[in-house]
């Protein structure tokens, strides 16, 4: 919209916003009021259309705050939204991505097959249980607890995977036979992994998967690894690099 309106417009809205038989002065001036009002509400309008086009890319295409941000940062960005809260939310809900995608920005190594990546991917449903971390939000459908019991199912490998299941499911256990599982824990990861399974995911979805996998490099970098094993790395990588950069760290 233009800064100043020229007198034909004003006429015109006051013609439209006027009661009758108001004078011409008043309805002008009631008119500029009108069209300062308008230019606002524009103004604040692009300013939460560029907020919520910002949460998904960067400048130049690049990875937006919803792969980048830090989970506080993620919550503070969401709680300083210029507008209702909803329409992030339900920005968040529409935004799709394609699972392919998302699972090459989440596990860069070329050198990975596309099933090994899948499978890394889906190892992010396991994970998120070692860190008591909740499911991805679903459309329709409450997230299974895998903490919240419900019955017992024979052994399976790989479960139970968080230390109170373990402890519910030696109390369930009378001494005799297998060690049964607790069943919502395997029927927390079958379902979450049916969700990450899908051709698309939405925005919502995809921060989950992001926050387990901050986590987990997180505690990858935290582990103390031997500097004979480091300068080995480093001079294996600059035999079968020509030009030798120290490796990348997510």
């Amino acid at each position: 919209m233009k800064k100043s309106p020229t007198t034909f417009e004003l006429a015109q809205v006051a013609a439209l916003a006027a009661p009758p038989n108001t004078r011409p002065k008043d309805a002008i001036r009631r008119a500029m009021e009108l069209w300062q009002e308008a230019e606002v509400e524009l103004a604040e309008h692009q300013n939460r259309v560029d907020y919520l086009r910002c949460l998904f890319g960067g400048k130049g295409g690049g990875d937006g705050p919803l792969f980048t941000d830090t989970p506080e940062e993620w919550a503070a960005r969401i709680k300083g939204y210029p507008g209702d809260e909803r329409d992030v939310r339900k920005a968040l809900r529409e935004k799709l991505f394609s699972t392919a995608d998302i699972e090459k920005r989440l596990y860069r190594d070329k050198s990975l097959s596309r099933d090994t990546r899948h499978r890394l991917f889906l190892g992010l449903v396991r994970a998120s249980i070692r860190f008591e971390m909740a499911g991805p939000p679903i459309l329709d459908t409450a997230t299974i607890d895998y903490l919240q019991p419900g019955g017992f199912l024979p052994p399976q490998a790989g479960f139970p995977i968080h230390p109170k299941n373990v402890e519910l499911a030696k109390a369930n256990h009378r001494g005799f036979g297998p060690v049964e599982i607790p069943a919502n824990e395997v029927r927390f990861v079958e379902q979450i992994e049916g969700v990450l399974s899908q051709p698309t995911l939405n925005a919502h979805q995809v921060r989950w998967a992001v926050e387990v996998r901050q986590k987990l490099l997180v505690l990858a970098k935290s582990r103390d690894i031997p500097q004979s094993l480091q300068k080995r790395s480093k001079e294996r990588e600059k035999d079968e690099n020509i030009q030798f950069k120290p490796p990348h760290h997510e």
